[in-house]
């Protein structure tokens, strides 16, 4: 009997759950994968539980941004309206889109209008995932002239291949068809000479895309961004 209530109680007894801190960052790396439903999911979840004020806002906040992606503009109105009234330091995450932006500021100036004055101080830092992090910052290294060239002689030479090529398939065809023996090698050695144009243009070809790929992964480092804040 004894045993059986043990079984009872181990059994009917709740699984730990993760701290919210790994379900909220579980949900916003779906959200950046366009994983919206799972996201959204783990998000109501994270919210049904004891979470930190500054989660919920999060939590909030993308839920808004998913409600948006959806042109859900009012569901997104609302959540982005208990991010900030949660913690009024809520920010968009990086690369947020313009439109998104406007219904956000939007939502922040009715409550200001509400209560009279601005709610929030210097925006709060919270680390995003890599992912948007890594898209917002990564420097643009520029092309260099040298790829352009390359790469257009090789598209050049595929294209005067293939022309040639063809024009050999014909030689070789009117071949077959020429009415005396004199007329028929002529143009066999006319084919041949046709295909072994095309065989050079193809490999051009090959060689200028191996150095335009050697010349687009070995460019130089991103130009310096200008200083600023220099003194009158």
């Amino acid at each position: 009997m004894h045993g059986f209530l043990v079984v009872l109680l181990l059994g009917s007894a709740p699984a730990p759950s993760r701290p919210p801190s790994t379900e909220l960052a579980d949900a916003i790396r779906l959200y950046q994968e366009l994983k919206f439903e799972r996201a959204a999911a783990k998000l109501e979840n994270l919210l049904r539980g004891s979470v930190k004020t500054v989660e919920a806002a999060r939590a909030h906040l993308y839920l808004g941004l998913i409600a948006a992606e959806k042109i859900d503009i009012d569901r997104a109105r609302s959540e982005f309206r208990q991010a900030l009234l949660l913690n009024p330091t809520t920010e968009l995450p990086p690369l947020s889109s313009a439109k998104i932006q406007v219904v956000f500021d939007q939502v922040r100036r009715d409550i200001e209008r509400q209560e009279g004055q601005p709610r929030w101080g210097p925006p709060e830092r919270v680390p995003e995932p890599a992912l948007a992090r890594t898209a917002e910052t990564a420097p643009v290294r520029p092309i260099p002239t040298s790829f352009w060239v390359t790469f257009g002689v090789g598209g050049a030479l595929a294209l005067g291949g293939l022309a040639v090529g063809l024009q050999s398939q014909s030689s070789l065809s009117a071949a077959g068809r020429a009415p005396d023996i004199g007329s028929t090698l002529r143009l066999q050695g006319q084919a041949t000479t046709e295909r072994a144009v095309a065989d050079a243009c193809f490999g051009g070809a090959l060689v200028a895309g191996v150095i335009a790929t050697v010349l687009f992964f070995t460019r130089g480092p991103a130009p310096a961004a200008p200083a600023t804040g220099a003194a009158l």
